[in-house]
């Protein structure tokens, strides 16, 4: 379904405490929840790497061999070796926060973040890693160094004895044999002082073991938590429930197949929109629910006069002299319709006939005040009896009004009866218009039967509670009858109908006579 910005408006307009309260309940728990959180805090150290500690040696070496060590430095931080050092620098019986390190892409950084309730604490464990992790690493570039002079000091003695040896033969050497021997010393004192020079670049690499990772920016304490942070969960709750909201009125609406003001009523029933009656806030059953003299200035009023109006233009081509006012189904407001619209007829000037033809649960004897103990089935069930003696005249001129008169056992055999038709035609004779009440032609046959005998039938419709398929069901009826259907009314705009049909015609629809 496509919508425009003006349906939208609507839409948010109808369900706008949707749109609040939703929001609201997500963020009130979202915010409920996060406060009841304890603050955590995040303190991190800065380190840096040095190269030439991947040799040794302090040479250059390639970027990929920098990341690698960085890498290894990164997962050797929080290992048992360095764990260890770090619970010996803290007082006994107080632990250490935990601790993550990581590493920046591209450069020789390795960050180690701490997380504890206590900021203090989170301080204290980021920085006691780092110094720790810098003794372990010195401790084990210290022991490598330590190894290799211990090589060298065994292969310089070892050289040294065989250097003796020579010196002992050149004693009693021959001339021929001297020179090899002299030569064969001078290599091994050459080979022993190379490795007097390897041992003294071992002691300056011991010197500067510590450098190979240095401290570039201690942990400070910080100051305030990282977590949880109230408002932004806050606000991602309300969003959340917005998001829901949205959801919840996007199901509604497509679950909402009711007639609407805005739903295309040419398209469902062939047959155009009169008007759109609103509820007048202040109706009830009885003489107020004639709110076209009660309170002629209101807005459903004015609908009504303009519905008459319509009435009139409609009947251009086909005078309208007799109408059939029904509906769907029950409490859709087609009685309370009836006498307003012919009140309205009769404000104008007309001579207006009143018909209540709902001999199941008839209703214009109590809007209008008048006695019911005679009406339409006294007329049908009397061949003698005149239409006149069974006629009640009320306070505004030109409107006359026949009640239904006592409930049959059988409405539609009632209505059926040739002497039915002799009535609307001997009213049409008597009167500018007829406007005959009857039951809704899905729930009773009886509108379609009283809807043959006139010029035309007017649907009413109620806004928010019939059915889209429930209209169309009852304009194909009234089409497939072979009766003009005159146009559709669609009641209560905005507003929620009453109840006076109750459960509807089925079973339980017949009431007590009043």
């Amino acid at each position: 379904m496509e919508l425009d910005l003006h349906q939208l408006l609507r839409i948010v307009r109808h369900r706008w405490w949707i749109l609040i309260l939703i929001p609201l309940i997500t963020g009130g728990m979202a915010y409920y929840n996060v406060s009841r959180q304890t603050p955590m805090y995040r303190a991190t150290a800065t380190m840096v790497v040095n190269s030439g500690a991947i040799t040794g040696t302090g040479g250059t070496t390639s970027f990929n061999e920098s990341v690698n060590l960085v890498n290894t430095y990164v997962r050797l931080i929080d290992t048992k070796p360095v764990r260890d050092r770090v619970e010996a620098m803290f007082p006994e019986g107080q632990e250490p926060a935990s601790v993550t390190a990581t590493s920046t892409q591209g450069a020789l950084l390795i960050y180690v973040s701490s997380v504890s309730s206590d900021p203090q604490l989170a301080a204290d464990t980021a920085n006691a890693y780092v110094t720790a992790f810098q003794e372990y690493i010195a401790d084990r570039n210290a022991q490598r160094i330590d190894n290799s002079r211990a090589a060298i000091d065994a292969q310089i003695e070892y050289l040294q004895s065989q250097v003796t040896d020579i010196d002992n033969q050149l004693a009693n050497a021959s001339e021929a044999d001297r020179a090899g021997l002299q030569q064969q010393r001078q290599t091994l004192v050459n080979q022993i002082s190379q490795l007097q020079n390897d041992a003294a670049k071992s002691e300056m690499q011991a010197a500067s073991a510590s450098s190979f990772v240095e401290v570039l920016d201690p942990a400070p304490v910080p100051d305030y938590p990282f977590a949880p942070s109230v408002q932004r969960t806050t606000m991602l709750g309300a969003f959340v429930g917005i998001l829901l909201a949205v959801g919840v009125i996007a199901l509604l609406e497509y679950l909402d197949n009711t007639v609407k003001n805005h739903t295309n009523i040419q398209h469902l029933t062939q047959a155009p929109l009169l008007s759109s009656i609103p509820m007048n806030p202040g109706i009830e059953q009885g003489p107020r629910q004639i709110y076209a003299l009660a309170d002629t200035k209101s807005a459903s009023a004015e609908a009504v006069r303009l519905l008459r109006t319509n009435l009139t233009f409609a009947g251009v081509d086909h005078p309208i002299r007799s109408l059939a006012v029904t509906s769907s189904l029950a409490s859709e407001g087609k009685s309370t319709l009836s006498a307003n619209l012919a009140v309205a007829a009769a404000s104008s000037g007309l001579a207006v006939a009143l018909i209540d033809a709902d001999l199941r649960k008839p209703t214009q004897h109590r809007v209008f005040g008048v006695d019911n103990s005679q009406g339409v089935t006294t007329y049908l069930s009397n061949p003698t009896t005149m239409w006149e003696s069974v006629s009640r005249r009320v306070a505004l001129p030109g409107l006359t009004i026949i009640t239904s008169g006592p409930i049959p056992p059988n409405p539609s055999e009632m209505v059926v009866s040739p002497r039915f038709r002799q009535l609307v035609k001997s009213l049409e004779r008597e009167f500018d218009l007829v406007i005959i009440d009857t039951p809704p032609v899905l729930q009773a046959s009886d509108g379609l039967i009283v809807g043959s005998a006139t010029d035309g039938i007017l649907l009413v419709t109620r806004h928010g509670k019939t059915r889209v398929e429930a209209l169309r069901n009852a304009s194909g009826l009234i089409h497939q009858s072979g009766t003009r259907l005159i146009g559709v009314v669609v009641n209560g705009v905005d507003k929620s109908g009453g109840d006076y049909y109750g459960s509807g015609y089925f079973g339980t629809y017949y009431g007590h006579d009043a």
